[in-house]
C-alpha cells in the first residue's frame, strides 16, 4: 500500500496522463478517500517538480482505481423486491410499536 503522499501523486499522474492539467479539484475527484487538503497541495507541488519520466513512473506503478476495486454484484430484481418487503414489514412493526409508545407515554403524563 502506498503512502497518501504517493496516492496523491500517482492521482495527479493519472489526470494527467488523461490529458488534464492536475489540479487539487481533478485530484480529490480521483482518489476515493478524504485526504486533508495541506497533503493534496504538498502532493501536487511535488508531482509538478518532478521530471517528465518520473511522472511516467508513477502511472506505471500504481493500479488503475477501476483495477483495484472489486465489483460488486448487480442485485437482481427478485433480490430487491425482498429486500423492500422486509423493510415494508420493520416499517409497520415501527410504526405498531411507536404507537404503542404514545399511548404508553400518554397514560403516563396523565397520572401526574
Amino acid at each position: 500500500m502506498s503512502t497518501p503522499l504517493e496516492q496523491v501523486m500517482a492521482a495527479a499522474a493519472a489526470v494527467a496522463q488523461s490529458g488534464h492539467t492536475p489540479s487539487l479539484a481533478l485530484i480529490k475527484a480521483r482518489l476515493s478517500n478524504k485526504l486533508p487538503m495541506p497533503l493534496l497541495v504538498e502532493g501536487l507541488q511535488r508531482f509538478k517538480s518532478l521530471p517528465e519520466s518520473e511522472r511516467e513512473k508513477l502511472t506505471q506503478s500504481e493500479p488503475r482505481q477501476d483495477e483495484a476495486a472489486p465489483q460488486k454484484p448487480v442485485p437482481t430484481v427478485e433480490v430487491l423486491q425482498q429486500e423492500i418487503s422486509q423493510l415494508r414489514q420493520e416499517q409497520q412493526q415501527l410504526k405498531q410499536e411507536f404507537a404503542a409508545l404514545q399511548q404508553r407515554l400518554a397514560k403516563l403524563e396523565g397520572q401526574q
